[in-house]
């Protein structure tokens, strides 16, 4: 006999059972030179059955080409940049590795792929120099960052932050921030940071001003705040950005102390500072709190300047208002379009000036006298009006976010009038749980600074360069956008013309809507500013239209779509009432009990029916018991444009935000409401949440518990026969509704497929299987259809939503009939139905059509299903199920389902028997050897009787059709499968080899292992059991 082991054979002695033998002892050695021989012929016979090890990856060079694009017409040499880089799975870990070609770089990880924790997106920050109107392609790599000539540098000595940029030296008092404690501006450029160099000296009254209404306490300055949290978030060597934070606090209606966070920016190189300010109005230590109602709020710096400085403004039109300081002036945006600069004191208004919609001062105010100057200036100037800049008679520079002078514009959706106008009680507020973001910057610089350099710089921090990643990198990775990244091949995508400055309007509405302050779909003002639909969807449970995307940056590479997507994002986090500072829900709900609320709810605060959410009646000719933009309810939580936004800008104020989420949908998941909402697309909204948080916040426990809820909540809530929704749960049957549901499973699954967690991928192929099922089956894509009732349904144009998740589902399953069904509607309508709304033709960054397009353009390279499986037997054990079978040709892996009844592929509304997507799934680690006897283990528990059946997947995910349906029942014992575990594999062998040469009645003999019961267990005994190596059992192998 020879046992050949592919490139290797080992002769091995023919067994000649007639021949007599006699028992003959063996020394030790002799016996443990024999075992080791014939485990040796056993690990060799299980190399021989292992599978195939794939061959490892050829390193490959990364080169990503980033397009810097300039937008205002001048020029920028060394600016700060950004971009946000995808990265596929498993490519990268270490982000030293990565950086930019040829320029100084810095990498922050923003999100690390499920499962092997590689890097998913990260952010490079450089300085780019490009003409004006021109654009320049540098190159991102994994060839390590260079490191800048000069870095940014941070030293942390006790409650000092000193950060040196070059340029500048400033320091940060974390004990008491009062904005910046103090700057040096090295004129002369020996970087010692000399006396004489200091313009900003540490004082009491720097930093945030805060005037409470009258009555409600004494003016608030940042600096006295002694609850302050302090976080470097990047330390050099091309940034530094440091955030500080604290809480608002509410004690009564004239005892509310303001809460705030800031971030600050420091640049290798250069002499700019930019400061984010975040007023905030939320408090975790009270179950009701109240508007935060305020006369004005600022940021104020006193300047080390000499004599009576100058001052220079700018006017929108391209030249600049230059005037001495005398007692001081201001810059006042006091309208979208209408701006004035007054002197002091008075004031005296010396300027003023009505420009066209849309354009408006450049927003910033400069201050010099002749060895230094600063310019600041405030972001969205006109836009987010008021605002103001202003100096006063001893050089206190003050950036007025929200301005004494003016007050909250009221619109006739608060006075439920048709008269807009400020509300007479002079006052601002933020509502309950509101946080407002406004973007400042600081430009230090010396004598001589040119009025055009002033402009530039303005125009340049109002829009930026854009880094514009290709679009095919975001193809090749998967790493982006929601439905596993999916973008739709070049033709699908149209060409697009070069846009570099947004347009302010909200499309399907008159243009002049959103310049008219008398209108309801004003889009101007703090109030309003780049909600997507302003006006309309301010109560979010407005009927009609479908949730927005931000990711038409990359279908057009337009820099014009970066801003829209940016402050698309942004402005959620900002208008809406939907953020609790410091909130976890582990140590604050049980007090807080923090809610979903039911449909147009408008809070997140506790709800306890028709008690007011406020802490006391709110002021006359205020807000009312709810505000204008109230926080989304469930059925309308459409927050997908913001987990977009922050994959393109890298916004941490989103980050912050979806940390907050993370822990308030924690409500959802563990069905805490009192009233929870369980239509479809209320789960499906929220649970998509859960998701979004996971990935941009990175607490991936979400995903777990999200596992759970599925089990828990949404399987059992699911129609075994129809596959909807039970009409006892919610409303069922709602193919618009369904659609988000859909979509928020295929997200999951396609977090769980990057873990490699097919157990979880399983479940929930399973559970979406059945919502396929049933818009095949009975939907056909309608509006609201119950098939409880008979007949089938009839396509509806609001159930686009249906369409990308279905497209989604085919390419996972490869199932034609569903890709039939699925262009049938989207090409005319089913049943004499419409076909769906939207954009299905081509995709230029919409909510829509995504999937779709890429399936549609996309020729499938395998669409042949592994063959169904015909030989599985099911083997009852205590507790436990033993499936064996034999791998079809092409399968890749398997997904096995059992229940207490048979199982049927075709749906069936039979209760003598289970559909197969609505009985308990299985994902098994097990890699399918095709044509090799395999063998997997499910827990069953009590259950009696067991039924299983199992598909395979091949490697383009076609799924194949279902197997034999095996009924289990108890194991024929098998001859050489000594460990009973169904498998005739390595340990058997060993087993028996270990009692090798041992006779009946001495010690170690072991009956069992006697394969030929002649009393001595010796070299055909092991080869008996070797023979059968890797063959499963199936009680056929007798004694010979």
């Amino acid at each position: 006999m020879v046992l050949r082991l592919h490139r290797f054979w080992i002769p091995l002695p023919a067994p000649d059972l007639a021949a007599p033998r006699a028992v003959r002892p063996h020394s030790r050695r002799r016996r443990l030179l024999a075992t080791a021989w014939l485990l040796l012929t056993a690990l060799l016979c299980a190399w021989m059955a292992r599978p195939a090890a794939a061959a490892p990856p050829s390193p490959t060079l990364l080169d990503v080409p980033l397009t810097v694009k300039e937008n205002v017409g001048v020029a920028i040499a060394n600016y700060p940049v950004s971009a946000v880089i995808p990265l596929p799975q498993g490519a990268y870990t270490n982000p030293l590795q990565l950086g930019m070609a040829g320029v100084p770089s810095q990498v922050e990880v923003l999100e690390h792929w499920p499962g092997d924790h590689s890097l998913r997106h990260v952010q490079v920050h450089f300085q780019a120099t490009v003409p004006a109107n021109g654009a320049v392609v540098y190159h991102f790599g994994d060839g390590g960052p260079l490191a800048p000539a000069e870095p940014v540098s941070l030293i942390q000595a006790g409650a000092a932050l000193t950060i040196t940029t070059g340029p500048l030296r400033l320091r940060l008092n974390t004990a008491a921030f009062n904005l910046f404690d103090a700057v040096w501006f090295d004129a002369n450029g020996n970087r010692i940071y000399e006396a004489g160099e200091q313009i900003v000296a540490p004082h009491g009254q720097n930093g945030g001003v805060f005037t409470p209404r009258a009555g409600a306490g004494a003016v608030q300055y940042d600096a006295g705040r002694n609850d302050l949290a302090v976080t470097i978030e990047q330390s050099g060597p091309l940034v530094v950005v440091v955030r500080v934070e604290a809480p608002a606090r509410f004690v009564s209606t004239t005892n509310h102390l303001h809460g705030f966070a800031a971030r600050i920016y420091a640049y290798a190189g250069q002499a700019m500072l930019k400061v984010d300010y975040q007023l905030q109005n939320s408090d975790k230590t009270v179950v009701r709190s109240w508007p935060l109602y305020f006369e004005s709020q600022r940021l104020d710096l006193r300047l080390a300047l000499q004599g009576n400085p100058t001052l220079r403004f700018g006017l929108g039109n391209g030249s600049v208002h230059t005037r001495s300081r005398g007692s001081g002036a201001y810059l006042a945006q006091e309208m979208h379009d209408r701006f004035a600069i007054y002197s002091q004191p008075g004031p005296t208004q010396v300027y003023s000036a009505t420009l066209p919609a849309g354009t408006g001062p450049e927003g910033f105010l400069d201050i010099s006298d002749s060895q230094v100057g600063v310019t600041a200036a405030i972001r969205n100037f006109w836009q987010t009006w008021p605002n103001g800049l202003a100096v006063d008679g001893q050089n206190r520079l003050s950036l007025e976010l929200w301005p004494a002078w003016s007050a909250h514009w009221l619109s006739f959706l608060y006075t439920q009038n048709a008269q807009s106008g400020f509300s007479s009680s002079g006052l601002y507020w933020l509502d309950d749980m509101q946080h407002y973001l406004k973007e400042t910057q600081f430009w230090f610089h010396g004598p001589g600074a040119a009025n055009a350099t002033l402009l530039g710089l303005a125009r340049t921090w109002q829009f930026p360069p854009v880094t514009v990643v290709p679009t095919d990198w975001y193809r090749q990775t998967h790493a982006t956008a929601d439905l596993g990244g999916v973008i739709p091949p070049a033709v699908a995508i149209p060409p697009a013309d070069d846009r570099r400055l947004p347009f302010y309007n909200t499309p399907g509405y008159d243009p002049e809507d959103w310049y008219d302050p008398q209108s309801a779909y004003y889009g101007a003002g703090w109030i309003n500013f780049w909600d997507p639909e302003p006006g309309y969807r301010s109560v979010a449970c407005t009927a009609g239209g479908w949730p927005y995307a931000a990711t038409h940056l990359i279908a057009t590479g337009n820099p014009a779509d970066f801003f829209e997507a940016a402050e698309h994002g942004q402005s959620e986090l900002n208008l809406r009432p939907e953020w609790l500072t410091g909130y976890t829900h582990d140590a604050d709900w049980p007090q807080l009990q923090l809610s979903e609320n039911p449909y147009c709810g408008g809070r997140w605060r506790i709800y306890e029916g028709s008690v007011s959410p406020l802490a006391a009646p709110p002021l006359p000719d205020t807000v009312g018991d709810y505000p204008v933009y109230r926080a989304r309810d469930d059925q309308h939580g459409w927050t997908y444009h913001v987990a977009d936004a922050y994959w393109l800008t890298g916004n941490p104020w989103i980050r912050d935000w979806y940390r907050f989420v993370a822990e308030f949908r924690r409500v959802r998941l563990a069905q805490l409401d009192p009233f929870p909402d369980n239509n479809s697309r209320a789960r499906g909204h929220s649970l998509n949440q859960v998701v979004q948080a996971a990935r941009v916040a990175g607490d991936v426990t979400q995903l777990d518990r999200l596992r759970t809820h599925l089990l828990t909540t949404l399987r059992p809530d699911q129609d075994r026969f129809y596959g909807d929704q039970r009409p006892e749960t919610g409303e069922s049957g709602g193919g618009f509704q369904t659609g988000y549901l859909m979509r928020m499973v295929v997200d999951y699954l396609e977090e769980m497929r990057a873990r490699g967690d097919w157990q979880a991928y399983a479940e929930g192929f399973s559970y979406l299987s059945g919502l396929v099922a049933w818009n095949y089956n009975f939907g056909n894509f309608p509006y609201y259809f119950d098939a409880r009732g008979g007949g089938v349904g009839f396509s509806n144009g609001t159930s686009l939503t249906l369409v990308d998740p279905v497209a989604w589902y085919y390419w996972h399953s490869g199932r034609q009939p569903i890709l039939t069904h699925l262009n049938q509607y989207v090409t005319g309508g089913i049943n004499g139905g419409e076909p769906p709304y939207g954009e299905f033709n081509a995709w230029s960054g919409q909510f829509e059509s995504r999937y779709y397009l890429f399936v549609k353009h996309t020729v499938r390279p395998d669409s042949t299903p592994p063959p169904a499986i015909g030989d599985l037997v099911a083997q009852s054990l205590t507790g436990t199920v033993r499936l064996l079978w034999t791998a079809p040709t092409d399968a890749v892996r398997y997904h096995i389902v059992w229940s207490d009844r048979p199982l049927v592929e075709p749906n069936s509304l039979s209760p003598a028997v289970m559909n197969w997507w609505a009985a308990n799934a299985v994902g098994p680690t097990l890699t399918a050897t095709p044509g090799q006897r395999q063998m997997w283990t499910i827990a069953t528990g009590a259950t009696t009787p067991v039924y299983a059946a199992i598909f395979s997947f091949d490697a383009q995910d076609n799924l194949s059709a279902m197997s034999n349906v095996a009924l289990a029942a108890p194991p024929v014992p098998c001859l050489a499968d000594i460990d009973d575990n169904g498998l005739i594999d390595l340990l058997d062998v060993m087993l028996v080899a270990g009692s090798w040469g041992t006779a009946s009645g001495q010690p170690g003999y072991v009956a069992r292992h006697d394969m030929n019961s002649d009393g001595l267990i010796d070299i055909w005994d092991v080869q008996y059991v070797a023979g059968h190596f890797n063959q499963t059992c199936t009680g056929t192998q007798t004694r010979h």
